[in-house]
């Protein structure tokens, strides 16, 4: 099970709205598996999915809903379903075991503005929130998850962001990325403009062949704080 969420800058609560949202879905595979989730119908689903983002957040939106603006991305995968899901701005991407795409969903912004998009407390989220399942021999062997921040990097470096995640895909199943500390030490040597740092930074990845479940919980990297470590040095080296 993948979640991430990005809180709306704008939104008061929105470091808290986010961490609500990924623990109340993460909660809900937990009681629900994906073989289950995947029977229901996209209603239902849908239903599901919000309520459960709904009751986490309404304590943060008692004077508005805006004071909670969060998007959601998530991956949840037992032994015969995988299931997906987006809403907002973010990426996800998903490849079989050759690197061939199964499902990529791209940011979605609101309409010309790049700098908008949707968030569960917005009144078009059930029409907007993408669901897929998968499964049997359908279900990934690599995802990526990101928020919004990574993805002029991830564009400015292949391309495209399909070509940039499967880069760091490979990188994965191939061993190379074993912890929090060896993806952010190759995201790192991709970003190569301070500017491509400018907002938040969450990048979760998981392979069917390259995840060590006897590793100890990882521990949250932040970008932002490597950014300024590269500054404080510089200055030191100057003075």
């Amino acid at each position: 099970m993948l979640a991430i969420s990005d809180g709306a800058g704008s939104a008061r609560h929105a470091r808290e709205a986010a961490a609500a949202v990924t623990g109340a879905v993460t909660a809900l595979f937990e009681q629900l598996a994906p073989r289950d989730f995947g029977m229901l119908s996209r209603e239902r689903q849908v239903q599901a999915l919000l309520n459960v983002c709904a009751a986490c957040t309404a304590p943060l939106a008692q004077n508005s809903p805006a004071d909670a603006c969060a998007t959601l991305l998530f991956f949840a995968c037992d032994g015969e379903a995988a299931v997906y899901g987006h809403l907002g701005d973010g990426y996800l991407l998903a490849l079989d075991d050759r690197g061939r795409v199964l499902w990529e969903s791209l940011p979605d912004n609101t309409g010309d503005d790049p700098g908008r998009t949707v968030f569960t407390v917005s009144p078009d989220a059930p029409a907007r929130l993408r669901i897929c399942t998968a499964w049997g021999g359908d279900r990934p062997a690599r995802v990526l998850l990101m928020s919004d921040g990574p993805c002029a990097m991830f564009r400015s470096r292949g391309g495209t962001l399909a070509a940039t995640a499967a880069e760091l895909l490979g990188y994965a199943a191939g061993g190379q990325l074993t912890s929090n500390e060896d993806l952010a030490a190759v995201l790192d040597q991709m970003t190569l403009l301070p500017s491509e740092r400018s907002d938040d930074w969450s990048v979760a990845i998981w392979c069917r062949d390259g995840t060590d479940d006897g590793l100890p919980a990882a521990q949250e990297c932040s970008m932002l704080a490597r950014e300024m470590e590269k500054y404080a040095m510089n200055t030191e080296e100057k003075r």
